[in-house]
C-alpha cells in the first residue's frame, strides 16, 4: 500500500476509477467482527445483528462476517433488501433463494419449510445473510423472526439506525432473540486509513486528511467522493503520488447521495440551507432575518443544520460538509448574487460582522462589486492568513495593493506571498520582512486607486505591535540579532545562532519576540536544549496569541508551534505531540494549505518513526512536495523517506527515496539529515565501512558546531551499526548538557554498550520502552542479550530476549541488523529443544530417554543446560519459559 504500484506514470494524468477504487482492508472493526463471529457459534443464539448510522461500514462488516461464517461451515443465503423490494412481499427472499438453487417460496410458512429442509437434507447450517434489513417488507421481517425463534436457521443482518425498520426487526434484539452490535462512526484517523486503502500507491500530504474531513465518517460518501474526484480530474497521480486539487462537487455521481438528504425541500427551506452553506456559520440573529424559526427547526429536525458556538453568539452550520460543497457548486450565478445581497443586508442590520465574518464581508462585497477600502481588504487578508487560508489572503492582499500602493499594502502583500507562494526559496517563511509602520487612519494615500474611497485601517493598526523600521534603538538591535542568527542557522552553526538571539528571547514586543523564536526554537533543538526550549514556549505562544488578536501577520508562527510540538515529543510526551501535529495537519489540509500540511507532516513523521509506525511515517515523508515547503523541511522529508524505506526493506520505496536524495540541491555544507540517509543506504547495500566514515565526518562537524542534539542522532546510529566504541568517542563533556529523554538515552546507550555494561544497556532499553520507542527498545534489549550471554548470565540473557520480542511487536518494519542478533543466536540446540518440549509435557527423564534412545544421564545433562540457559529451576517454570522463547 505504501510502495509504488502499476500507476507509475511520470506525468500528471487522471486514473480510471476502476483501477484506483477497490475494497480496502477492514479498518477499526476487528473487535466488532470478532464479536459477530463469536455470537454465531455461541449456543443459544440464532444469529447476530449489526446496527449503525449511514456510512459506518455495516455492509462491509456483514460481508467479512459472512465470509468467516462460510469458513466455519455455514451455507450462506444472501438477501439484499432495497426500497423497491420492500413494495413486494418476499421479493428479496425469493431472489436470494433462486440464486442459492432453492425453490421459490410462496409465503412465510413455505420459506421456513424450505430453509429447514435444505439444512436437514444437506446436513449443513443455513445462514440468512440480510443486508439493509431495515428495508425488509413485512413478510420478510416476519420470516426472520420466525426462523430465529424456531431455530430453523441462523440470521446475520445489517440494520441502519433509522425509524424505517419494522417492529419484527427491532423485536429480534429487544426480545433478546439475537444479540446486537452497534457500530460507532470511525475516528478521523481510521477514516484516513480507509481513504489510503482506496488509493493504491503514495498519497499526497493532506489528501487523505482532507477527504476524511469532507465525508465526516461516512464511508459510502468517502468512496463516492474519491470516485468523483478521479472522474473529474481533481484527484490524479503526479510523479507517482496522488495529488488533489479543489474538487468541483458538480458531478452527477454525488446527486443520489445528496438528493436523498435534500428530498422534498421547498424553495424557502432550500434558500435557508443555501444561506447557511454560503455563510459557513450563520449567527442566529441573522438567521432569524433570513427565514422564520419554523424553517430552521425543520432543517434541524432533518439533521441538515445544527447549532454551534460562535465568537459572539450561537450560530447555525450545515451538518454535512459535502452537502455544503454540493449546494455551492450548483448555485446559479444570479441566485448566488441575490443570496449574497440578502446576507450582507442581514449582517449589516444586526451588526454581526465579528472577526470570524471579516473575510466573508470582504469577499462578498468584492463579488457584488461594492466599493471597499484598502484597509478593509488588508484586515480581511490578515484574518485569512491567520485562518491558514493563504490563497484567499493573497487574493485580498493583492486587491488591497492594486487599490492603494502605499507602504502598508505592499508590506502586507509581501508578507502573505512569502508564505503563499515562495516557501521553496532559501530562508523563506522564516526570516523577517522589513516593515514600515502602518499609516494612521485618515492619512492621505498616493497609490493608484486611492481616490475612490477613504482609507480605513483602524482594525489592522489598532494595538498592533509590528516590527519597526530598521534604525536606532533596541528594536533595530533585536532585528539585527534575528537576521544574524538566521544566517548562523543557515550555515549550520546553531550554537552561534542561539548565542546571538539569547539576550532577546524575552523582549516585550510580541512581534520581535516571535522573530527571535523563529531562530531560537530550531537552534535549541539542534544543540539539544529541549527543556530550555519548552521552558520558553509559553512566552512565544503568548506572543503568537497576542499578534493573532491584533490580526497582524508576522514571521512564521505556524512553524514555531509545529517545532514546539515536536520538542514536546522529544521531551517525553510523544502521544500528545502526535495528536497536536495530527490536528495541525488536518486543519491545514481542510484549508487545502499544502505548505502547512507539509511542515506538520514532516515533524509528525519523525515522531511516528520513533514510535515504530514506520509505514505511516514513510507515507508522510515520501508524499511531501518540494514546491510546498522550505528547503530544510524538504531535506528532512527526503532523508526521512530513505530511512523509512530501508527499515521497511521495500526495494521500490528504497529506489524512489534514493533517487530523490540524489536529486537534492546541496551546497558545500552537507546537512546532517542527508548524511544520515546516505549512511543508512550505504549500510543497507552492504558498505558499512563507507556508512561509518560518513557518520564520522558528520559527527566531527556537529561536535565542532555545538549541534549536540543532532550529534546524539549520529551517535545512536553508530551504536545501531554495532560501532559503539567509535560512537562513545564522541561523548565529549559537552554532551552532558543534552536535554530530552531520547537524545540522552541515545548517548547513554553508546556509553553502556562500549563499556560492555548490560545493566546500563537494560536501563536504556527500559527508558525507550517507557518513551514509546519500540524499535530502539528492542535493539537495546538485543544488545543486553548479547552482553549477558557473553558474561555467562543465561537467565538474564533469556529475560532480555523476551523483552526484545515484546518490544519488537510495536514496530511495523523489517528487522535491522541489531535485531538479527536474536535470530543468529539460538537459545537452545535442536536436541535441547526436543528434550525441553518433552519435559514440559510432564514426561520423566526415563520416558524421554526411552523415546529418544539415549541414556537417562544424557537427558539429565541436557536438562541441566536447558535450565541454565532459560533461567528456570523446575519443569513448571520450563513450560512458561518455552511459551515465550
Amino acid at each position: 500500500m505504501y510502495a509504488r504500484t502499476d500507476h507509475e506514470s511520470r506525468s500528471s494524468s487522471p486514473v480510471h476509477p476502476s483501477r484506483a477504487i477497490d475494497r480496502p482492508a477492514l479498518v477499526g472493526r476487528d473487535e466488532a467482527l470478532g464479536e459477530l463471529v463469536r455470537r454465531l457459534v455461541t449456543p443459544g443464539y440464532g444469529g447476530a445483528a449489526v446496527t449503525g448510522g449511514p456510512g459506518t461500514g455495516k455492509s462491509r462488516l456483514l460481508t467479512e462476517a459472512a465470509t468467516a461464517a462460510e469458513e466455519l461451515g455455514y451455507r450462506l443465503i444472501r438477501v439484499q433488501c432495497t426500497p423497491s423490494s420492500k413494495r413486494i412481499s418476499l421479493q428479496a427472499v425469493a431472489s436470494a433463494f433462486r440464486t442459492a438453487g432453492l425453490p421459490t417460496p410462496e409465503d412465510v410458512d413455505d420459506a421456513v419449510a424450505v430453509l429447514a429442509a435444505a439444512g436437514h437434507r444437506n446436513r449443513v447450517r443455513i445462514l440468512l445473510c440480510v443486508d439493509d434489513a431495515h428495508l425488509a417488507d413485512t413478510a420478510t421481517a416476519e420470516l426472520l423472526l420466525r426462523v430465529v425463534r424456531d431455530r430453523a436457521c441462523g440470521v446475520l443482518m445489517a440494520v441502519s439506525d433509522t425509524p424505517l425498520a419494522s417492529p419484527e426487526i427491532h423485536a429480534l434484539w429487544t426480545n433478546e432473540w439475537i444479540p446486537r452490535t452497534v457500530l460507532p462512526r470511525l475516528s478521523q484517523e481510521e477514516v484516513e486509513q480507509v481513504c489510503l486503502g482506496f488509493l493504491p500507491g503514495l498519497v499526497g500530504v493532506g489528501v487523505a486528511e482532507r477527504y476524511a474531513v469532507l465525508c465526516d465518517g461516512d464511508l459510502l460518501l468517502l468512496q463516492e467522493l474519491l470516485a468523483d474526484a478521479i472522474e473529474t480530474g481533481a484527484l490524479r497521480t503526479v510523479d507517482d503520488v496522488w495529488s488533489d486539487a479543489e474538487a468541483s462537487f458538480a458531478s452527477d455521481r454525488l446527486v443520489p447521495l445528496v438528493a436523498s438528504k435534500l428530498r422534498q425541500l421547498d424553495t424557502d427551506h432550500q434558500t435557508a440551507l443555501e444561506a447557511v452553506g454560503v455563510a459557513e456559520v450563520l449567527p442566529l440573529s441573522v438567521a432569524r432575518d433570513i427565514a422564520p424559526a419554523e424553517i430552521w427547526e425543520t432543517l434541524e429536525g432533518r439533521r441538515l443544520v445544527e447549532v454551534v458556538p460562535a465568537p459572539e453568539e450561537m450560530g447555525l452550520t450545515l451538518q454535512d460538509n459535502v452537502v455544503r460543497r454540493f449546494l455551492l457548486s450548483r448555485l446559479p450565478v444570479l441566485r448566488r448574487r441575490r443570496l449574497l445581497t440578502t446576507l450582507v443586508t442581514a449582517f449589516e442590520a444586526n451588526g454581526a460582522w465579528s472577526r470570524a465574518n471579516t473575510i466573508h464581508r470582504a469577499l462578498w462585497n468584492r463579488e457584488l462589486g461594492t466599493p471597499l477600502t484598502a484597509g478593509e481588504l488588508e484586515v480581511a487578508a490578515a484574518e485569512a492568513w491567520w485562518a491558514q487560508d493563504w490563497r484567499t489572503a493573497a487574493q485580498l492582499a493583492l486587491s488591497a495593493r492594486d487599490m492603494d500602493r502605499s507602504g502598508a499594502s505592499e508590506t502586507l502583500l509581501t508578507r502573505v506571498q512569502q508564505f503563499q507562494g515562495s516557501c521553496a526559496q532559501p530562508g523563506a517563511a522564516r526570516g523577517p520582512v522589513p516593515l514600515g509602520r502602518v499609516p494612521e487612519p485618515g492619512t492621505p494615500s498616493t497609490g493608484a486607486g486611492s481616490h475612490r474611497v477613504p482609507d480605513d485601517r483602524e482594525r489592522l493598526h489598532q494595538n498592533a505591535s509590528a516590527p519597526r523600521p530598521h534604525g536606532g534603538g533596541a528594536e533595530a538591535k533585536v532585528l539585527a540579532a534575528v537576521g544574524l542568527g538566521q544566517r548562523f542557522l543557515d550555515a549550520d552553526q546553531p550554537r552561534l545562532a542561539w548565542q546571538t538571539v539569547k539576550p532577546h528571547v524575552l523582549v516585550p514586543d510580541p512581534s520581535l519576540r516571535l522573530g527571535v523564536a523563529t531562530v531560537a526554537v530550531p537552534s535549541l533543538l539542534r544543540i539539544g536544549r529541549v527543556h530550555d526550549c519548552l521552558a520558553l514556549a509559553p512566552h512565544w505562544e503568548h506572543a503568537i496569541d497576542e499578534l493573532r488578536s491584533h490580526g497582524v501577520p508576522e514571521y512564521d508562527p505556524f512553524s514555531v508551534r509545529t517545532q514546539l510540538a515536536y520538542a514536546r515529543g522529544l521531551a517525553g510526551d510523544p502521544e500528545k505531540a502526535i495528536d497536536e501535529l495530527s490536528a495541525d495537519l488536518r486543519r491545514a489540509a481542510s484549508q487545502n494549505n499544502s505548505q502547512l500540511s507539509g511542515a506538520a507532516a514532516v515533524h509528525l513523521a519523525r515522531l511516528l518513526f520513533t514510535q515504530g509506525q514506520v509505514r505511516r511515517a514513510y507515507r508522510l515523508f515520501a508524499a511531501v512536495n518540494e514546491k510546498d515547503v522550505t528547503e530544510s523541511t524538504y531535506r528532512l522529508a527526503v532523508s526521512g523517506a530513505v530511512v523509512c524505506a530501508v527499515h521497511l526493506d521495500d526495494a521500490r520505496a528504497v529506489e524512489r527515496a534514493t533517487s530523490r536524495l540524489a536529486a537534492l540541491r546541496l551546497g558545500p555544507l552537507r546537512p546532517v539529515e542527508t548524511d544520515i540517509a546516505s549512511a543508512v543506504i550505504e549500510a543497507h547495500e552492504g558498505r558499512k565501512t563507507n556508512a561509518v566514515q560518513i557518520l564520522q565526518v558528520a559527527a566531527d562537524e556537529l561536535l565542532e558546531a555545538g549541534a549536540l542534539g543532532q550529534l546524539s542522532e549520529v551517535v545512536h546510529l553508530l551504536t545501531r551499526f554495532d560501532r559503539a566504541k567509535l560512537a562513545d568517542g564522541y561523548r565529549a563533556d559537552a554532551i552532558t548538557s543534552l536535554q530530552g529523554g531520547l537524545p540522552r538515552a541515545s548517548v547513554q546507550l553508546a556509553q553502556a554498550t562500549a563499556a560492555r555494561n548490560p545493566e546500563g544497556v537494560s536501563q536504556c532499553a527500559q527508558f525507550f520502552e517507557s518513551a514509546g520507542a519500540p524499535l530502539y527498545a528492542a535493539e537495546a534489549w538485543a544488545i543486553a542479550f548479547r552482553l549477558h550471554r557473553q558474561a555467562g548470565q543465561p537467565r538474564l540473557a533469556t529475560a532480555a530476549a523476551r523483552r526484545c520480542e515484546t518490544a519488537r511487536e510495536g514496530y511495523d518494519g523489517a528487522n535491522p541488523p541489531l535485531l538479527h542478533l536474536m535470530g543468529e543466536t539460538e537459545l537452545l540446540s535442536g536436541r535441547e529443544r526436543e528434550i525441553a518440549l518433552l519435559a514440559a509435557q510432564r514426561h520423566t527423564s526415563q520416558e524421554i530417554a526411552d523415546r529418544l534412545v539415549i541414556s537417562v544421564r544424557t537427558v539429565d545433562n541436557h536438562l541441566y543446560r536447558i535450565y541454565r540457559k532459560l533461567g528456570v529451576s523446575s519443569r513448571q517454570q520450563l513450560r512458561l519459559a518455552l511459551a515465550s522463547v
